[in-house]
């Protein structure tokens, strides 16, 4: 109970464990919140207090994605590898089916943020039927950090009259979770997260354009031993099938482009997949949950088409990383299926297979 929001919820000395930079606190969010314990302290009950010291757990484990950008900037989080991700997954789906997701679906109806509204769903109620099937049927994935540089360079490039179609994703509906935090931030109420995961789902949006819906999701440090992993930050993003993904410029816009970049990248041949078994002690963890064992699909840069040297070059010269040349999108005719589809020619990976991959093309920033 030694957090910011204990002050209102539990009688503790008003005194913020996070950097003031960190949430507003004259935001909308923080605002609801404080509000929130402060009604349920001045009843009093054992009852009432019960209830404030759940929502202080549940306020906690959010903000405590909040670190998530720095964390991912200094490299100090360790990566997230398969086996990981395989209880990232499993985490997230007893969320979806137990009263915890009701009491975060509270907060997000209730706050009075516009930031945190639900848009793409009629009521509540749809939401989390929706969420709870993603959750038990989407296909796993594990992205490793090289896949999720080139996604985030070829955004900046992708065609503005690109079409996605259903077709051209390998997997209707996806679950990813990233091997390291995305650098680029993403807004939740008044503070900035980093994307650790994103999921997808066919849907249909108000005025009846098909495409996909995504959610982008945090990577929480806090987790109170009942909330996952990772949090659902950004449910909203939708990009559309038919009908060309558009200009970047606005949050939304961009979020979107992201997302379709990584759709079309995960079907193409410079993408290589595998499918991984999870191990003895996860499937007993399953068991034990009473949830199915999933498998999980992970994803990574395909590697075949290397150069470590060029005609003309010094010999011995001792390169310190790997490095991309000569990426670029265009929109290739197939005979087969009578349709151009959007593919990223020309790419090939540069310098010696042991050293890291580094692309510099970064001169953007993402925010919801």
């Amino acid at each position: 109970m030694d957090s910011r929001w204990a002050a209102h919820g539990a009688g503790r000395p008003e005194e913020s464990s996070a950097p003031a930079s960190q949430r507003d606190q004259d935001g909308p969010l923080y605002r609801w919140a404080t509000g929130k314990m402060d009604q349920l302290v001045k009843i009093g009950t054992p009852a009432a207090r019960a209830e404030a010291e759940s929502w202080v757990a549940m306020f906690d484990w959010l903000e405590s994605a909040l670190d998530a950008p720095a964390l991912a900037r200094s490299l100090n989080r360790p990566q997230t590898d398969w086996r990981q991700a395989i209880q990232y997954r499993q985490e997230l789906e007893r969320f979806w089916g137990s009263p915890l997701s009701g009491r975060w679906l509270d907060h997000r109806y209730q706050s009075g943020d516009p930031g945190l509204a639900i848009r793409s769903w009629p009521d509540r109620d749809s939401f989390v039927r929706a969420q709870r099937q993603l959750a038990r049927h989407a296909t796993s994935l594990w992205v490793a950090s090289d896949m999720m540089e080139l996604v985030g360079v070829a955004a900046c490039t992708l065609p503005v009259d690109t079409v996605l179609a259903v077709e051209d994703v390998p997997f209707l509906t996806g679950l990813a979770v990233l091997e390291r935090p995305f650098a680029d931030e993403l807004t939740y109420g008044d503070g900035v997260v980093a994307l650790a995961g994103l999921s997808w789902t066919p849907h249909t949006g108000p005025q009846g354009q098909h495409g996909f819906i995504c959610g982008l999701y945090g990577y929480c440090t806090t987790t109170g031993g009942q909330y996952p992993r990772l949090a659902l930050m950004n449910p909203d993003v939708f990009v559309p099938t038919g009908a060309p993904v558009g200009p970047a410029g606005t949050p939304e816009a961009d979020w979107a482009r992201l997302c379709a970049t990584f759709l079309l990248l995960l079907g193409q041949p410079l993408v290589q997949s595998a499918q991984q078994q999870p191990p003895r002690y996860l499937e007993r963890q399953a068991q034990r949950a009473d949830t199915p064992v999933r498998t999980i699909c992970t994803v990574d840069l395909r590697r075949v088409h290397t150069v470590n040297s060029e005609p003309g070059e010094p010999a011995g010269r001792d390169w310190t990383h790997r490095w991309m040349v000569n990426s670029h999108w265009r929109h290739q005719w197939y005979a087969s299926e009578q349709r151009h589809r959007t593919i990223l020619i020309g790419p090939y990976i540069k310098g010696p297979d042991d050293k890291p991959l580094v692309l510099k093309q970064r001169a953007y920033r993402w925010v919801r």
